[in-house]
């Protein structure tokens, strides 16, 4: 089996941004934090082969993740928190991979499913 496993902010289903940089601040609160991405990861899923990666398992506990920030400073109930996720990585996401024309991708949907295959 061949696993990938980003922090939250490296595949966020929450935002279109994209860069290879993983060194931006963090999104939704401590903006000191320094080592945030934008979707990086979603590039590695977008190039690889259909069927590469058998299990993602998106990391919340990065450090000022949006999970950490939507539980602690925003106060959602985990369970609704988790919903949310899981509901907007199934539905998918738009990535603005046209940010990095060094890649030759266009901007596309990304969707996760929880059982198996990741799509682009």
């Amino acid at each position: 089996f061949v696993s990938l496993a980003p922090p939250q902010s490296y595949l966020d289903a929450s935002t279109d941004e994209f860069s290879l940089s993983l060194a931006l601040p963090a999104r939704c609160w401590h903006a000191e934090f320094a080592y945030a991405g934008r979707n990086a990861y979603a590039a590695l899923l977008a190039l690889a082969p259909p069927d590469t990666f058998d299990f993602v398992s998106l990391q919340l506990y990065e450090s000022w993740s949006r999970a950490g920030c939507m539980l602690s400073r925003h106060r959602l109930p985990l369970g609704a928190y988790l919903a949310l996720l899981v509901g907007e990585m199934r539905r998918g996401w738009r990535v603005g991979f046209d940010r990095e024309p060094s890649l030759g991708l266009r901007s596309r949907s990304a969707a996760v499913c929880f059982f198996g295959a990741t799509y682009f």
